[in-house]
């Protein structure tokens, strides 16, 4: 798809330290010349904007062939560890919609995080499940050769393994 204005493709990952730390990339258009990211310890109240923090993001220019488009990036710091956070992305002249995580905890404990392989396009619609990401699961369906399941015993063998280790 062709950027435009509105920040797309955004996507946050953990940085050196995930309790202290998140990095966020999007894509724009190459109107927009200089972005911006917000963050703000989150609750339930929506005054947590009053105390957003803004941070310049760095902004780098792809292009291939005709096309090209602005690809931004922002590293938020100091963060308090297993803290709720609500950030967004943009620019003066539009942002995205607020996006919320949790930072890890300070040592070492488990957690949990999602990876997405491609993931560029239409993420909100095929998360709530719009006609376009059902269409496409159908499609992919009838394309896809059917499998066996694997019997009893080699499920009761793998969970035997896991078990163990």
């Amino acid at each position: 798809t062709v950027a435009t204005v509105i920040p797309d493709r955004i996507i946050r990952t953990f940085s050196s330290d995930p309790a202290t730390t998140a990095s966020i990339t999007w894509r724009t258009s190459t109107d927009i010349l200089a972005a911006e990211g917000e963050i703000a310890v989150t609750d339930a109240s929506p005054n947590f904007v009053f105390r957003r923090i803004k941070v310049r993001a760095q902004t780098e220019l792809w292009q291939q062939g005709d096309h090209s488009a602005h690809f931004h990036s922002v590293t938020f710091t100091a963060l308090k560890p297993n803290t709720l956070y609500a950030y967004r992305v943009g620019s003066d002249q539009i942002w995205s919609e607020w996006f919320h995580f949790r930072t890890a905890k300070a040592g070492p404990a488990p957690f949990t995080f999602i990876y997405f392989g491609d993931a560029q396009n239409n993420l909100l619609s095929a998360r709530l499940g719009g006609f376009g990401a059902l269409e496409s699961r159908r499609l992919q369906r009838k394309s896809l050769p059917k499998r066996r399941l694997p019997s009893r015993s080699v499920t009761a063998k793998c969970e035997r393994v896991r078990s163990r280790a």
